[in-house]
């Protein structure tokens, strides 16, 4: 992050002193004195790891809720309770497919959650 940081503002100080450096307009400065093959590479890996750092914190964050909702639904029985755990699971994988496949066949069955080892399930699962 700090690194990120260090570059933004390399960055930033170089914009600054190629416009204040220049005889052109400032966006003529930057079009043809700033703009190169290696800032645009600087631009594009800042932007990456902004990208990389937000999915990180989204993940986090929906992971949470998700761990929320499950810890709730396990200690309730409920038909809602196994429907808000499912969705929360969903929207924190951002993948339906892969936490539809673990739906039990008698759908939504939170028993089958409450079971510790398979074979003491009562349901199936479908995919």
């Amino acid at each position: 992050m700090l690194g990120w940081l260090k570059l933004l503002a390399v960055e930033a100080r170089e914009i600054v002193n190629t416009i204040t450096g220049s005889n052109n307009e400032w966006w003529k400065a930057l079009l043809f004195e700033y703009v190169a093959f290696w800032n645009i590479i600087d631009w594009l890996s800042m932007a990456c790891s902004f990208a990389v750092v937000g999915t990180y914190i989204r993940v986090q964050m929906e992971a949470g809720a998700a761990s929320e909702v499950l810890t709730a639904a396990q200690n309730g029985t409920s038909a809602q309770d196994a429907q808000a755990a499912f969705e929360a699971a969903e929207k924190a994988s951002s993948t339906p497919a892969r936490t539809s496949a673990l739906r039990c066949s008698s759908s939504p069955c939170w028993s089958c959650f409450g079971s510790s080892s398979p074979s003491t399930r009562s349901h199936a699962w479908r995919l």
